[in-house]
């Protein structure tokens, strides 16, 4: 299965190196951490990867196909999804229709088939329903399906964008501080989900600063500091490294 691969990849925004020289790999089928500091660059190797913003040197590839300089929408049709460290949602439109939106890297019918209203059109809409649905089913949320995001707690709110990028059916799904502000039980709920999702064959980047659930969801973490790599492994070893405590986890 194709690695999605940074190599030797620099992000400046004028004078101020975000990102420097990382090179990191991502598997599917497993949960890959990337942790640090605020403000080591985290997020935005996340913009990078996603197409969001633009590698200043460098390059990204996934399976061979550079996408160092690739549109979000290149990105998306690769089998690249994400979710956001502050929450993006249409607020007033359906738990449901939220979820629907991410259906639609996979539409195949034309604009003209839907100004006509054709069968095809309705047939994928409620493909694309249906396929909402069983999300909301896996996530433990069908009570919520018609109710608008909005209204939602904070923690359903996050569920509901990681079931959007999740309806793209995608090969790489990054999660930027998916379990922020919940609880305990809200996280564990959600760690068994992630889980169940690299069973699945999918790919997922974790930024996460509950150090709990990362030891307890990756198998390979990357720790940056001011947009540099300075540790990688696996998480026990991280936890020990001398550079990794000075940085970010303490004493």
């Amino acid at each position: 299965m194709a690695s999605l691969l940074l190599e030797h990849v620099t992000k400046r925004f004028g004078g101020v190196e975000a990102v420097a020289g990382l090179s990191l790999e991502f598997a599917r089928g497993r949960v890959t951490g990337l942790i640090g500091p605020n403000g080591a660059g985290k997020t935005t190797v996340v913009n990078l990867i996603t197409g969001m913003t633009r590698a200043t040197s460098g390059r990204i590839v996934l399976g061979g196909e550079d996408l160092t300089h690739a549109t979000p929408e290149k990105c998306a049709r690769a089998g690249i999804a994400r979710t956001f460290q502050n929450i993006r949602l249409l607020r007033e439109a359906s738990v449901l229709d939220n979820i629907v939106i991410g259906c639609h890297r996979h539409e195949r019918t034309s604009l003209l088939a839907n100004l006509l209203g054709l069968p095809a059109v309705w047939h994928e809409r409620a493909a694309f329903r249906a396929r909402a649905r069983a999300l909301l089913q896996r996530f433990g949320m069908t009570e919520y399906v018609d109710l608008p995001a909005g209204a939602l707690s904070y923690g359903h709110q996050r569920r509901v964008e990681m079931m959007r990028a999740l309806a793209t059916a995608p090969d790489y799904l990054l999660l930027d501080e998916p379990v922020a502000g919940m609880t305990e039980g809200e996280a564990e709920e959600i760690g068994a989900i992630v889980t169940e999702i690299a069973r699945d064959g999918v790919g997922v980047l974790l930024i996460e600063h509950n150090m709990r659930f990362v030891m307890e969801m990756c198998d390979h973490v990357y720790v940056v500091n001011s947009g540099r790599l300075i540790a990688a492994g696996p998480v026990a070893a991280i936890c020990a490294d001398p550079a990794v405590i000075d940085a970010y986890l303490g004493s």
